[in-house]
């Protein structure tokens, strides 16, 4: 995934702030949000995403959404997160997923990586990687009035 430094990413959270802020002054409702943040990897360590996703938890709570929040996520935390996050949304005016941690783009799909994931050739993304369309298709399928999908 693209590095952004830290300003550019205070700017972008502020922004989206802003809009769920919008959003939410609409009307109230269900708001349901799920983030992770992956930063202990054993191959390239990440300083800032479980930081960054700590502080995007509070900050959506503050805004009034219901948030699970998942910290250095193996492959099945991350399965549990996102299959609980699917059943959490039916109904919600708004689903909101967060992620920070790297990510690859393998055969035209894309994986959210893991702590723990042992990837040493591109066969083994599809194995250790957990696909971005998982999460999607439970959005999707939820019926929530607005998903947002945030990759950082």
């Amino acid at each position: 995934m693209k590095t952004v430094n830290w300003i550019q990413k205070s700017k972008l959270i502020a922004l989206l702030m802003l809009s769920v802020s919008v959003v939410l002054c609409q009307g109230e409702g269900k708001h349901v949000a799920l983030v992770i943040g992956n930063s202990s990897y054993a191959s390239g360590p990440l300083k800032n995403p479980k930081n960054d996703a700590i502080d995007m938890a509070q900050a959506l709570k503050e805004l009034g959404f219901a948030v699970s929040l998942g910290t250095d996520t193996s492959k099945k935390q991350m399965y549990q997160l996102i299959d609980k996050f699917g059943s959490d949304i039916h109904g919600s005016d708004i689903a909101l997923f967060y992620y920070s941690g790297h990510g690859i783009q393998a055969n035209g799909e894309n994986y959210l990586i893991p702590v723990g994931a042992e990837i040493s050739i591109s066969s083994d993304v599809e194995v250790e990687g957990v696909q971005l369309q998982r999460l999607i298709g439970r959005m999707s399928s939820a019926g929530s009035g607005t998903n947002i999908v945030i990759l950082g």
